[in-house]
């Protein structure tokens, strides 16, 4: 069996204020306060896996009661975001608009829910 190995990060993951995500991403976090999410911002610094590239990677980690979304900028372009249901399910930075304001309104995850 052949174990390939994955470099340490350059900066580990850790906390930092709003002021020091990319501009995209703290358009964001300001929408999300307006719909009472609770934020949480992290940084770090590594490459990516399977590639020798290096990359700042900022995360938004975005909570009300019942509702999760995370969503992730790599050199200060929106990556991807999840949303937690029974598992984390990938979404489009318009979707995430969409989920963001529509749970923030209605307190359900309405979108992307089966019923």
């Amino acid at each position: 069996m052949t174990t390939t190995t994955h470099p340490a990060p350059e900066i580990m993951a850790h906390v930092v204020g709003e002021h020091e995500l990319p501009s995209a991403a703290r358009k964001i976090a300001v929408l999300a306060r307006q719909y009472q999410w609770t934020l949480r911002f992290s940084h770090a610094r590594g490459t990516v896996l399977g590639s020798d590239r290096v990359v700042d990677s900022h995360l938004i980690r975005m909570t009300r009661p019942g509702s999760q979304l995370a969503a992730v900028w790599l050199d200060g372009e929106f990556e991807m975001a999840r949303q937690r249901e029974n598992f984390f399910t990938k979404v489009s930075a318009a979707d995430l608009l969409d989920l963001i304001k529509t749970i923030g309104t209605t307190g359900q995850e309405s979108l992307f829910c089966e019923t």
